[in-house]
């Protein structure tokens, strides 16, 4: 954005400097592509929509005009914000992995 790199981008750089394998390269390249920041940016708008929804649900779950089906909304954010709990957790288990190419 602006020719301005995001952190995680700068980190790519300095790991794509110091890599010594081919693994360690391509993974500085994914990293200085954007893949991480465009995943946690998918990641943010998952929490956000879940919060919005149970915002709604709190806001106007009164209202008999709005017809906001509170237990539907409870259970379908719930079940979106596990199913990110359970990504989030694969993901940390591969950036473990990807920390030992990195080193």
């Amino acid at each position: 954005e602006n020719g301005k790199m995001r952190l995680t981008e700068v980190e790519g750089l300095a790991d794509l400097l110091d890599s010594q394998t081919a693994e360690q390269r391509r993974q500085a390249l994914r990293q200085m592509d954007g893949v991480f920041a465009r995943r946690v940016d998918e990641w943010r708008s998952r929490v956000v929509s879940g919060l919005a929804a149970l915002e709604a649900v709190v806001d106007f779950g009164d209202d008999d005009t709005v017809d906001l089906q509170g237990d539907e909304t409870l259970k379908r954010v719930r079940k979106n914000l596990g199913s990110l709990l359970r990504e989030l957790q694969r993901f940390l288990e591969d950036r473990r992995a990807g920390e030992i190419v990195r080193q």
